[in-house]
C-alpha cells in the first residue's frame, strides 16, 4: 500500500487527504496514531489476504471500539473498508 501511495505524485493526490500506514502492531504507536486522527472523518482500509491475520484483526477491534465511541455503534462500519478473501475469514463476518 505504501509503495503505491509513494508512486502517486503529490500534485495528483487530493489536497486534504492524509494517508497513514499502520504496519506496526506496537500498541503505543497505534494508539498515538488513532489519537491524532479525527475519527469522524477517517476511513480505515483493513487489509488481510486471509482475513484471519491476528494482528490485523486486533487492530480492527481497537479501531471499532474507538469509532463506535465517536460515531456510534451503528455507524462505525461506514468508516471501514475491508480488503480480504472474497468468500471467508473473520474480517468478512465483522
Amino acid at each position: 500500500t505504501k509503495a503505491v501511495l509513494d508512486a502517486v505524485p503529490a500534485s495528483v493526490r487530493p489536497r486534504r487527504m492524509s494517508v497513514h500506514v499502520a504496519d506496526n502492531v506496537d500498541p503505543a504507536g497505534f494508539s498515538a496514531l488513532l489519537d491524532s486522527l479525527d475519527l469522524g472523518r477517517t476511513c480505515f482500509n483493513v487489509i488481510s489476504k486471509s482475513g484471519g491475520t491476528s494482528e490485523t484483526v486486533a487492530q480492527l477491534l481497537v479501531v471499532r471500539e474507538r469509532l463506535a465511541a465517536v460515531v456510534g455503534e451503528a455507524a462505525w462500519p461506514e468508516h471501514v473498508v475491508v480488503t480480504t478473501d472474497p468468500a471467508r475469514g473473520p474480517l468478512r463476518a465483522m
